[in-house]
């Protein structure tokens, strides 16, 4: 994710920038759920369900995400002293408890007590579980050097088609690459509309150009997260068979699963929305 990029580098973002923010993502991505019926949802389900999900985990990486933007823009600043000044104002702005709150408020509109109660079904299954716990290990503080020796025994033992194949389907069922992809311009427009809202940006025209800067890079990340997103995936369910695999993945063509996805990607939407009118009012009041 990677919130507002007023100034972005032509040809999108270095790689490790991505993979450094797609590691911290994957996880959460990759278990989301939720359905519909409105009714009051207690809510110990709904922390228990923001626990099981991974939305939790979401959330809580967003600070560091940040972060490195943040670094990002500075160096492709001319001006780095000022451009850092009012990002970290932005950043500054982020508060756990209101996303946290945000998304609270968005589940209980968004489903219902028996819909969470099938989702929290669905995460306490052995199957759910299981794929939870190999999921976590992209948050172990080894990761990055665990994958890099994983992928180094790849160039001598490359997995067999079919594994290969059961990887790229979850991949495409679950939308991992898509939602990164959107996790990072939702990211960078929040950053770009917090500007705006704050008056510090009113052109019409450099709004206009953000907006196909955004489409740029949504295209230029596409091919590379996929790709990502199997290698990591190889990694990360690698103790999975792949009829665990398919079962898994097929999870997510259910109406269900499907519903699932929908709630992550709306908790981000409403987390990132609250963020950037509240770095709006940050930037006024810095004025």
């Amino acid at each position: 994710m990677d919130r507002n990029a007023l100034v972005m580098r032509s040809q999108g973002y270095p790689g490790s920038f991505i993979k450094s923010v797609f590691s911290v993502l994957l996880a959460a991505w990759l278990v989301l759920a939720v359905s519909a019926a409105r009714a009051d949802i207690p809510g110990e389900k709904i922390e228990q369900f923001m626990a099981l999900s991974g939305i939790g985990e979401m959330l809580e990486s967003l600070p560091g995400q940040i972060e490195s933007i943040i670094d990002q823009l500075v160096q492709a600043s001319a001006n780095p002293e000022q451009e850092r000044k009012l990002m970290e104002a932005v950043a500054d702005a982020w508060s756990p408890a209101a996303a946290r709150a945000s998304v609270e408020d968005f589940l209980r509109q968004s489903s219902g007590a028996a819909e969470i109660d099938r989702l929290l079904q669905w995460k306490v299954s052995p199957l759910a579980k299981k794929m939870m716990a190999a999921e976590m290990v992209s948050y172990a503080p080894t990761f990055q050097e665990d994958f890099g020796r994983f992928m180094e025994g790849l160039q001598t033992n490359p997995p067999d088609e079919e594994t290969s194949q059961a990887i790229g389907r979850l991949v495409t069922r679950a939308h991992v690459a898509d939602m990164m992809v959107e996790s990072m311009v939702q990211v960078t427009e929040a950053m770009a509309r917090a500007l705006v809202n704050a008056g510090m940006v009113d052109n019409e025209e450099a709004v206009a150009g953000l907006r196909a800067q955004l489409d740029s890079m949504r295209a230029q990340l596409r091919p590379r997260m996929q790709r990502r997103a199997t290698l990591l995936s190889l990694f990360i369910y690698r103790d999975a068979s792949n009829a665990e695999l398919d079962e898994y993945s097929a999870f997510y063509e259910s109406d269900l699963g499907k519903r699932e996805l929908a709630l992550a990607y709306g908790s981000l939407e409403v987390a990132l929305s609250q963020w950037a009118n509240e770095s709006a009012r940050a930037l006024v009041g810095d004025r």
